[in-house]
């Protein structure tokens, strides 16, 4: 669940255990790696996916979730690769070393 977006951990896990019951019950994972702060909500909405700033990293990867259907929390995409060329920014999938300091600078 939420591999290269913002959504929250909450919000993986309620739409994870809905997929789940539809497989019989399946655990699942999430990508944490830039969900801290939850998605962009202010601003150009065209940034709530594109390297959107005030994003932080979520928790760290651990299999320890205190869930049984949750497997994992993981940072699936690397922190600091770039979502597209936005703003003056990366090609897609490209090293953004600003955003991945970002990211770490806004980690509770």
């Amino acid at each position: 669940m939420n591999v290269s977006n913002y959504r929250t951990t909450e919000a993986g896990i309620a739409y994870g255990k809905q997929l789940s019951a539809l497989v019989g019950g399946k655990p699942f994972v999430i990508d944490t790696g830039r969900n801290g702060n939850g998605p962009y909500a202010e601003g150009d909405p065209a940034q709530s996916w594109c390297n959107p700033p005030g994003r932080a990293l979520g928790v760290p990867p651990t299999r320890d979730t205190g869930d049984p259907l949750v497997a994992a929390y993981l940072w699936i995409k690397r922190p600091g690769e770039s979502d597209g060329e936005c703003g003056g920014r990366p090609v897609g999938g490209g090293v953004f070393d600003a955003y991945a300091l970002e990211l770490a600078r806004n980690a509770r």
